[in-house]
């Protein structure tokens, strides 16, 4: 299985130790990072920063996607308002 991870923002810490030990520790064979286009994959992770919700809804039909929102949102209601990407 191939999971990509991104996208990648150095600026960022959590990047550095979610995103990017992930995908190192798991290795060149299983993981990749990526900027901004998605590389081909079995499923992605989207560290803090997901597409909008009609790219998300064309990637779910061919790859798994995962979401960290590692200090995104700032309420139960901002998490509740996007309800529909999370799904």
């Amino acid at each position: 299985m191939k999971l990509a991870f991104g996208p990648k923002a150095l600026e960022f810490g959590l990047w550095e130790w979610i995103g990017q030990d992930l995908a190192d520790e798991l290795g060149p064979d299983h993981a990749i990072v990526f900027n901004q286009k998605i590389p081909p994959c079995d499923a992605v992770v989207f560290i803090k920063f997901k597409p909008p919700l009609h790219i998300l809804k064309q990637l779910q039909r061919s790859i798994k996607l995962i979401f960290c929102p590692v200090d995104i949102y700032g309420s139960v209601e901002e998490i509740d308002a996007d309800w529909e990407s999370l799904r």
